[in-house]
Order: structure tokens, then sequence, then C-alpha cells
């Protein structure tokens, strides 16, 4: 089992100590090259002397440190935390104890060279071929009937479970039953424990269910891995427990408990636990992956349902963008254009973030187009798209809704429990659009009623979700309803919507100086163009 230097800010990268003289710098010939952080060419060097494990510093220009102390030479212990010159970088040691002469198994040599040729399966094949070669070999080293690895599930339980047998055979059904106490006690203690004779009277009540199991002797050790934690420089290594390897017998085994067997299955649980926890990264790494590659798949679709930015017609110009502030999101916007020339606009918000806000508000998006008709009173569409909507056993499904339907006359609309939209008239004078009723879904025969007023050519709508005016800057200050209004009013005669839609952007960009979107944004402007025969001389 080799000694081995693992980093601290990256879980799981590892470099083995296989030399007797092991150089540590910037060169190209060093054993373990390193750059950056003012490291000399040959900076450092590890020398094994025996079992000990020896420290020195090749008169570097920046120094040798061990646990934060500048060091010209150290013996190595475990958990020592390594870090040469300026880097920020740590590395911890850990030298597995192997008892001096004892047959441990090769089974676990070159398992990294094996987790290597392993990437290219799936990520369920790379742990679960690293758990069957760690139980193949714990059977060869103690002699054991059955080995067991057992790893946490998701909320920390101790249930995942491998089971081998000797001649490569795996365990199932029945043969996975053990005895929870002594596994479930290291996992929590971290200690090993042994026991001879679960028929003797001392060993108590608390091993009755392995004793009926036919068990009779027992070893079960924990598998760890280091992690430091702490930051500037004052990162500490502690032990975390990962699993634990769990063996047992019907019969008292001499070799099973001897106490060299014992140190020489500790020794291969620490080399075991650094390729599990590394394994387990990986099927992590490969999920997240999954996950981003299905997220990026759904922000695709997710941006073809979107309208296209901008719509023009004889009597209207509109914009609008919706920025999600996650890879997908929960608002929306649409466009309806009707034969008779009227633009409907629409802007939703459904409450949540992420993928589930994203299904609702595009399946909101169908129901919209499926309700608007030939341009039916905003109303009577809001009220019967939260009717559908409460068809659903949804606990989060209710959604604010602003939808407007524009003629060259009048515009009307109607406002589901949505920030009240802004109608900018041509004179620079705001007018705030309020009239509708709940948020959809919320309530059962929930009235809408709808909102008119007359339209002049110049004059321009304005609809925004709470993601606008909730902007926030580094010192949590939001974005308002005023910044929003005084920005309409100066840009509101700037001519296309488009325009329009990207100076508000802009106006919150610069006020959040840099902040992390915290919420979706989205904007939409809807201009009253003037006929030839209406623009003033």
């Amino acid at each position: 089992m080799q000694a081995r230097l693992q980093i601290a800010p990256r879980e799981g990268e590892v470099f083995l100590i296989g030399k007797d003289r092991t150089v540590l710098g910037s060169d190209r010939e060093s054993d373990f090259r390193l750059r950056g952080g003012g490291i000399s060419p040959r900076h450092a060097e590890i020398v094994r002397d025996g079992p000990r494990f020896v420290l020195r510093d090749l008169r570097s220009r920046t120094g040798t440190f061990v646990n934060g102390q500048p060091v010209d030479e150290r013996e190595l212990v475990n958990g020592d935390q390594i870090r040469l010159g300026r880097q920020s970088a740590e590395w911890v040691f850990t030298h597995p104890r192997v008892a001096v002469g004892h047959p441990v198994s090769g089974s676990l040599r070159g398992m990294a060279a094996l987790l290597e040729k392993l990437r290219v399966l799936d990520s369920a094949s790379v742990l679960d071929d690293v758990l069957i070669r760690v139980l193949d070999a714990a059977i060869e080293l103690t002699k054991a009937e059955r080995a067991f690895v057992l790893l946490p599930d998701a909320q920390g339980r101790l249930e995942r479970i491998r089971g081998r047998a000797p001649g490569c055979v795996t365990l199932e059904g029945p043969g996975l039953e053990i005895g929870r106490v002594i596994p479930e006690r290291v996992f929590r203690t971290g200690q090993a424990e042994q026991l001879a004779d679960l028929t003797e009277p001392t060993v108590g009540e608390a091993h009755r269910r392995t004793r009926n199991l036919g068990i009779r002797a027992v070893i079960c050790v924990p598998l760890a891995v280091i992690r430091l934690t702490g930051g500037d420089g004052q990162r500490e290594g502690h032990e975390r427990v990962i699993g634990v390897l769990y063996l047992d017998s019907a019969r008292s085994r001499v070799q099973m408990l001897a106490r060299p067997t014992l140190e020489a299955l500790e020794s291969l649980a620490a080399e075991a636990s650094v390729t599990i926890d590394n394994a387990d990264l990986y099927r992590q790494a490969i999920a997240a992956r999954e996950t981003e590659e299905d997220m990026r798949r759904a922000r695709e679709v997710q941006r073809a349902l979107l309208p296209q930015k901008t719509v023009e017609t004889s009597a209207f110009q509109a914009a609008g963008i919706s920025l999600a502030c996650r890879a997908i999101g929960g608002d929306f916007l649409d466009y309806f254009q009707f034969p008779d020339g009227r633009l409907g606009v629409a802007v939703g918000d459904v409450a949540g973030k992420g993928p589930p806000a994203a299904m609702l508000a595009s399946y909101l998006q169908g129901l919209m187009t499926a309700s608007v008709g030939n341009g039916e009173s905003p109303e009577i569409v809001l009220a019967a798209v939260s009717r559908m909507l409460l068809r659903h056993a949804l606990d989060w499904r209710f959604a604010t809704f602003f939808y407007a339907v524009a003629s060259p006359r009048d515009l009307t609309w109607c406002n589901a429990g949505h920030p009240p939209g802004a109608l900018l008239r041509r004179d620079g004078s705001v007018e705030r659009l309020e009239s509708g009723g709940f948020p959809l879904g919320a309530f059962e025969d929930a009235p809408y009623q709808r909102g008119r007023i007359d339209l002049e050519p110049g004059d321009t709508l304005v609809v925004f979700s709470d993601g606008v005016t909730e902007a926030a800057n580094h010192e949590s200050d939001a974005f308002g309803d005023q910044r929003l209004m005084d920005c309409l009013c100066r840009y509101g005669k700037a001519g296309e919507p488009s325009r329009l839609v990207d100076q508000i952007l802009q106006d919150i960009a610069a006020f959040t100086s840099g902040e992390a979107q915290s919420d979706d944004i989205t904007v939409l402007a809807l201009r009253r163009r003037a006929a030839p025969d209406e623009i003033a001389p």
C-alpha cells in the first residue's frame, strides 16, 4: 500500500509516492511537477527510510511548510498538510499502515489505472467494479465467509450495500441480510470493531439479530477519507467516514480475528476508501454532466417556444425579452396577432424557479394559445386558463399574469395578481393598469375584471415581471418601482420598443453592478404607431 499526497481544494486528486526518493518541483524532470506560486525547479523531496517518510526542503527560494510551519526536514505522519512556496493548494500526506511481512492482497494494486479505464463505461459500472474488487480482496485477506461494503444514501443512512462470498460470488436477496448494530456504530464512531464469538453470554442482547442469522465472528472497519476545512491558511484535516467494510463468518476463524489481519484490513480499507470516494465523485460528476446536458436542451426548447423578440403590424410595434436567473425560468411572454388587426401581449410569472416552474410556464403558454381564440376579452381568457390550471393537483400551481389586447383605438387588459402594467403617454405621463383579479390557479371561481383605456398614437405599454423591480445590488437595495418609472420617463420617447427594453435592462445592470440575478426578468413594450395622417406636421 503506497503513501500518497492528496490535494485539498479539489477532492480526489492523488499522487502516489512509489519511489525511495521523490522530488517535488517545477522542473520537468521532477517526479511530482508543480507550477506557479514560486515553486523552485527542485523544491523539496520525500525520502522513504524503511517505514518512515521524511520531507526535506532543497534550499528552495520560497520555503516548504508542514501544517503551516516552515521546515528544513520533517518526518511525515498521517494527516500532515504540506504546502510548497506561495501556492494556495495544500497536500495531505497519508500513509496506510501495513503489517510488515503480511501477505496483503494485490487485488487493489493499480486501482487508479483501473478507474481510468472504467471511465469509458457508465457511472454505475465504475463504482460497482471498484466495490467488487474491494470485497474480493477483503475475503482473500481474512478468509471470511461473507464481505460487505455499506455506503450511505442521499439522507446519510447506511443503506447502499454490496456483498460477496468466496469464489467471486455476488450476494443477493437473503444473502445480504446482516446485523445492523456493529456497522452503524462503526460508521458513527469511525472505530473498527471485532467480535470473536457472538454466542458468548457476555456479548449481550444487542446482537441477537446477528446471532439469529447464524453469524459467530464479525469484523468491521470504517472507510474514511481526509477532508480539509477552513481557509485563509488555517485549514485543518478531518477524517470523514464514507462507509464501512464489514465481514462475518459462521465459524470463529483464527486468521480473521488475528491482530495482523485487522491491521492489514484497515490498510486495505484506507486504500479502498480513496478509490471508492474517487469512483463516487466520478459518478456524481457524470450525473451532474447529464443534468447539465438535460438543462441545456431544456433551455433550447424554452427559447424556441418564446416568440421572436420584435413584432410589427401596421398599427403596432412590440418587443420583449425574458432572462432566466437559472438555466431555465418560470417567466414567459407571448404575442397574439388577430385577423382584425388587434395585437395581444401576455407576460406570465409562475411561482417558484427552475424546472418545475419552467414546465408549468410552458403549459400555461399552451393554455393561452388555446384560449385566446380570435381575440376574446382578456378577463374571459384568464378565467378560462385559471379553471384549466386548477384541474391539476399542484400545491405551487399558481401564476401571476398580465394579458392585454390593443386596437388602434383602445387597450383592454386583465391583471391576474401581476405587477401593474405601465402606459406611458406620448406627453410623458404614466398610468398604471391594475384591474384584474387573483393569480391564476389560486382560487376556484375567482372573478376577473377587464380594464379599458383609450390608446393614442405614440402611447407605449410596458409590462414586466417582479424580477425587474426586485433586482438587488450588493447592499440588497431593490431596483424598485420608482426607478423603473423614472427609466420609462427618460427613455419612453426613444422610438422603437426594442430600444426601450434594452435601456431598461441596461439601467438594471448598472444598478446591480454585477450582482447575480436572483429572479427571472421579463420586459415587454408595445407602442401604438402613428398612421401617416396622424403625424403632426
